[in-house]
């Protein structure tokens, strides 16, 4: 529970219009995304909401009327099978502890999909050797097939990251990753009087336009800034750095 938090604050910046939660178990992101990207926003009523928010749930028995109270559409099957099957351009995809119940090939292969048709992949996931899990309640996609580590997932486009531990120090943690933005952690050079500012507030100075736009620049992306991509500030949490992030195509 304790990467809720870092969660909602990316989807909220995110501002997804199309969502996919692989494997959707109990229901929480569908949950979330209902309430911090339609409700939140002032449309209240199901007939407003304006997010196609969308899952896959391989154990069938998991899914409930409930569900169709948050999600538009679930497919029924295994996410190795159904996944590939989703041409549709998506703005995130959500992987809420389900990367470990595939083998490490597979789970690189369905991550690197996910990239290649998503503006951002949403990460949720148990590190290290800690966590064996079998089968449960009669359900064997509960398996626990592959481990990872920290490292593993920042090679997979980056852009921020939150470690945890649980209720007995197990670790965990939360990646968002894009291959359409500039890697995590670009800091920005500042003079020192504008990195005091950015350290009170915990968040970018003003100003940050013109530094996306040099990057923009550099990189033969765009002629102007307006036109390249949404760029919003993120409160970061370590004081003693000061990073920016884009978020939009």
């Amino acid at each position: 529970w304790q990467n809720i938090p870092f969660c909602v604050d990316a989807l909220m910046k995110i501002a997804p219009q199309q969502v996919l939660d692989v494997g959707v178990g109990f229901g929480r992101w569908g949950m979330i995304v209902r309430e911090f990207c339609d409700v939140l926003y002032g449309r209240i009523f199901p007939s407003q909401w304006s997010v196609n928010v969308e899952g896959i749930e391989a154990f069938a028995k998991n899914i409930s009327d409930y569900h169709s109270a948050f999600y538009n559409k679930i497919h029924i099957g295994d996410a190795r099978k159904v996944i590939f099957s989703l041409t549709d351009p998506w703005d995130v995809v959500i992987f809420g502890d389900v990367l470990e119940h595939f083998e490490r090939e597979t789970a690189e292969a369905i991550l690197n999909w996910c990239l290649d048709h998503s503006s951002y992949v949403m990460v949720n996931i148990p590190l290290g050797l800690e966590w064996p899990q079998q089968e449960m309640y009669d359900n064997p996609y509960e398996r626990h097939l592959s481990h990872w580590v920290e490292q593993d997932l920042e090679k997979f486009g980056l852009c921020r990251k939150s470690l945890y531990t649980d209720y007995i120090d197990r670790p965990f943690g939360s990646f968002i990753m894009s291959r359409r933005l500039p890697p995590r952690s670009r800091p920005m050079r500042w003079a020192s009087s504008t990195i005091r500012a950015a350290k009170r507030c915990r968040s970018l100075p003003t100003g940050t336009s013109r530094l996306c736009f040099s990057y923009c620049q550099r990189k033969k992306r765009a002629a102007n800034f307006s036109s390249c991509c949404r760029m919003k500030p993120m409160a970061y949490p370590d004081l003693e750095e000061v990073v920016f992030f884009f978020w939009g195509s």
